[in-house]
């Protein structure tokens, strides 16, 4: 049973950064530093191992003295930014580490989502043992790469061409020494401009942000120590400040100063501002707030699970207000599902420990509660909330699902549906008009890691293709036609008769049937039949057999015999005329075309926009933000079958996009060509 930390101050931190930084490296450097535990906790998949980088959020909780540790190693690709989203709305603070050997470019959507997040953080760069390592052009790429200005705090120091310790710029102190038995002395001499330069820069950069301090620096006078601490420390709780440290976690430099840096100004979970949600599932609910108190009453967030092959399903919930104890009744408004909690651990790695109760802050994990999904809400049922939802990018890139073995596909499908719950950037659905089964992620690396990864952990197996579109038929002539079933073969016989009008409707006009018939030429009871036929023989359009859309069927005359005629007929007679009057009625390819939303640097807007224009698109409008800039188009589905990795190559990839359906548009001629020849030869491959 894991010990009582009632009183403990908890610090849930996150470590971001692009791949390579040695995010792993420095959590399992800190929990041998803090936890004393000798043992590497680290854990990797196979998918992982393979790519030498992390793909899955992982957990490592500790306590410390009067402190509660849950750090966060997350991945460092944007394919997975959901995960990175995941982790900062569970933080309390933020680690970003720099690579002070290559460009740090390809992290800044990392930076984004840290910084959307509001959540207090600190760059470390890390790896400054080796070689080739630059401090003063990695502090230029971060400024260039992510559009700020850091707060020096620290520099390296080295002793022979080696990395020994590091330099504290605002008290001009040299750090260095084993861990646990660190020793402050005066900065040498040698350093003495450099570090001069600095603090001179970090002080006008805090001077910002308060007006006695900016008085002091206006007046070039030396501030009191305790004014420079305390406006950093308020610049760091606000995010307006991003201080910079530096280290190495393989050489255990840096690391103290850094758990130091969080435990002194990463704010612990209990003074986070109150958190807001609605008191119900409906738009007009009451807006109710928890404050990260165990005195409020409780309310805790899903917000993430997980199937275990030996424990089931674990549902992972940061307890936001109250506390949670074995056998307390809660509720998930969400589908008003009254739970009675039943074991409750913490996790770290992949070890589970048993707590009698958790606090505001305690990330915990729930066994076989498999009612619950990401992004719930559980609460004290006398005093229900829904917490606001944390939003995740939709999944933009859409492969079709081939299954290869038709004795295993339930099992594929259940071990699909497990997976997508796990990861929110993940999304199963079926296409309406095509039927196919679609698997949608965020790039090809993470559709491909997800695949793997169902093979390595679920041992089944599919195959992935590019999805069909659903194209649409319309017409755009009026066409007037006569469509009559007669069969006689002995005995009572097939009799019915249409006259029918087929005509266009404008996009979106979907289907119109109108009755003209007056004087009983077509009885009343047979109508509906015709409407039917007519319906089903729309289904097969003339030049591709796709469905017939934006039409109106107006039925105006017909005839009828009194012992032949039947439902059955008139349908018939009704499927005749349609089929009739299609070849007459200037049949036309519609596509869809879809409004676009690209989300890129400002100095890759030139080669997206000459890019939408080869894939027929049209730029309605230029969104400038303070990061990035949208280009809004509406963009031929067919012609984003390939975006998300052709995206990722112009803008290295940072790009992202969105879309949704805009309507159906006539295709052009060439291109239309080619879709009722590809058409063609699927449908003789088919029959």
């Amino acid at each position: 049973m894991h010990n009582n930390h009632e009183n403990n101050k908890i610090h849930n931190i996150s470590f971001v950064g692009k791949d390579g930084t040695g995010k792993s490296k420095l959590v399992n450097a800190i929990l041998k530093l803090k936890s004393k535990k000798k043992e590497s906790e680290i854990v990797e998949y196979p998918e992982e191992i393979e790519r030498g980088y992390t793909i899955y959020n992982r957990f490592y909780h500790f306590d410390r003295e009067d402190y509660t540790y849950n750090l966060i190693d997350t991945p460092g690709n944007t394919n997975f930014l959901p995960k990175i989203k995941t982790a900062a709305a569970v933080s309390n603070g933020a680690v970003i580490l720099i690579s002070p050997t290559t460009p740090n470019e390809s992290a800044f959507r990392i930076w984004q989502r840290v910084a959307e997040s509001h959540t207090p953080r600190v760059m470390f760069i890390n790896g400054l043992d080796e070689p080739e390592a630059d401090f003063e052009k990695a502090i230029e790429d971060i400024e260039s790469s992510f559009s700020v200005k850091p707060a020096v705090l620290q520099m390296p120091w080295y002793e022979d061409g080696k990395l020994t310790g590091v330099i504290d710029v605002i008290q001009k102190k040299l750090i260095k020494g084993a861990p646990g038995k660190l020793k402050e002395e005066e900065a040498p001499e040698s350093v003495k401009d450099e570090l001069d330069l600095l603090r001179a820069t970090t002080v006008e950069r805090l001077a910002e942000m308060d007006d006695e301090l900016m008085e002091l620096y206006i007046e070039e006078t030396e501030p009191p120590m305790e004014l420079l601490l305390k406006v950093l420390a308020s610049g760091v709780a606000d995010c307006t400040v991003t201080p910079l440290l530096v280290g190495s976690a393989k050489e255990n430099i840096g690391i103290e100063t850094l758990c130091n840096f969080i435990e002194t100004y990463f704010s612990s979970f209990d003074h986070r501002p109150a958190f807001s949600g609605k008191a119900a599932k409906t738009p007009e609910a009451e807006v109710v707030e928890r404050k990260p108190d165990s005195s409020e009453p409780f309310c805790g967030r899903v917000f993430k699970t997980l199937y275990d092959r030996y424990a089931g399903k674990l549902s992972f919930v940061q307890i936001v207000s109250g506390t949670l104890a074995k056998g307390t009744k809660v509720v998930n408004i969400e589908d008003n599902n009254k739970l009675t909690i039943g074991r409750i651990s913490v996790i770290s790695g992949e070890t589970t420990e048993e707590v009698d109760v958790a606090y505001p802050g305690d990330i915990v994990v729930l066994e076989k509660e498999d009612s619950l999904s990401a992004n719930q809400t559980l609460s004290d049922p006398a005093n229900p909330i829904i917490l606001d939802p944390i939003n995740y990018l939709k999944a933009r890139y859409t492969k079709k699902l081939i299954m290869t073995n038709s004795s295993k596909d339930s099992r594929i499908m259940d071990a699909l549906h497990k997976v997508v719950a796990e990861d929110p950037g993940l999304r199963i659905s079926t296409n309406k008009d095509t039927k196919e089964m679609l698997l949608s992620g965020a790039g090809i690396m993470h559709v491909d890691v997800t695949k793997e990864h169902l093979k390595n952990a679920y041992d089944v197996e599919f195959d992935l293709g590019t999805p069909a579109i659903g194209f649409n038929e319309t017409i755009t002539r009026t066409t007037t036609v006569q469509g009559k079933y007669k069969k006689q073969s002995g005995g009572s016989g097939q009799y019915g008769d249409v006259h029918i009008t087929l005509e266009p409707l404008p996009r979106g006009g979907g289907f119109e049937f109108v009755n003209k018939i007056v004087g009983g030429s077509v009885p009343k009871n047979y109508i509906p039949s015709v409407e039917k036929g007519a319906k089903e023989a729309l289904l097969d359009g003339a030049l591709g057999r796709f469905p017939v859309v934006d039409v109106r069927v107006t039925l105006f005359d017909g005839s009828y015999h009194a012992v032949d005629s039947s439902d059955f007929a008139f349908q018939a007679a009704g499927k005749l005329a349609i089929k009739k009057a299609l070849p007459d009625a200037g049949s036309v390819i519609l596509e869809p075309v879809m409004v676009v939303d690209i989300d890129v640097a400002e100095e890759d807007v030139g080669k997206i926009s000459k890019d939408i224009a080869s894939r027929r698109g049209k730029i309605n409008k230029y969104d400038y933000g303070e990061f990035t800039s949208i280009v809004n188009a509406d963009i031929p589905l067919s012609e984003m079958q390939d975006y998300t990795p052709t995206l990722r190559g112009m803008t290295q990839g940072m790009g992202l996009f969105k879309m949704k359906l805009a309507g159906y548009e006539i295709m052009i001629q060439d291109s239309a060509k080619k879709v009722i020849a590809d058409r063609k030869v699927q449908l003789e491959e088919e029959s």
